[in-house]
C-alpha cells in the first residue's frame, strides 16, 4: 500500500509485495526514495532474515516522510504475524515515538501496534 504523500485522506493503491533476497533488499532501500520505500518496507517481512526485518524497520521508523515510517510500522507488525517473534517492548517504544513525529499516521500505527500485541500475544 502506498500513498502519494499528501496526507491521510489521499487515494491509496494497493500493489502485491516484492519477493526479495537480502542483498537485493539492501541495494534497493540505500537507492530508494520516499515513494518507493513504502512497498520495500512492507515487502520485508516475506524474508527469512527476521533479525535483520526488525532491525531495517526500526531504522525507518525515524524517516522524515511519514508514510515510509508508517509502513516501517507496519512491517514490524507483519513481522509478528509471519515469523512470532519481535521484541514487543521496543517496536511498541519505538512506533510511539513515530507517532509523536507524525501524528496524522496515529490510527494506521495503533493497528500495528494492534497487529503486534495481537500476534505476540502480550
Amino acid at each position: 500500500m502506498t500513498g502519494d504523500n499528501k496526507g491521510e485522506d489521499a487515494p491509496l493503491t494497493y500493489e502485491a509485495t516484492l519477493e526479495l533476497g537480502r542483498a537485493e533488499a539492501e541495494a534497493r532501500l540505500a537507492a530508494a526514495g520516499p515513494q518507493d520505500l513504502p512497498l520495500l518496507l512492507v515487502s520485508l517481512p516475506d524474508m527469512d532474515e527476521a533479525d535483520w526485518v526488525e532491525a531495517t524497520c526500526h531504522a525507518y521508523l525515524g524517516h522524515d516522510d511519514p508514510w515510509v515510517a508508517n509502513a516501517a510500522a507496519t512491517a514490524l507488525g507483519h513481522l509478528a504475524r509471519i515469523h512470532g517473534r519481535l521484541d514487543t517492548e521496543k517496536a511498541a517504544a519505538a512506533i510511539e515515538a513515530a507517532k509523536t513525529r507524525h501524528p496524522e499516521m496515529a490510527g494506521r500505527m495503533d493497528d500495528a501496534l494492534g497487529d503486534i500485541a495481537f500476534f505476540m500475544k502480550t
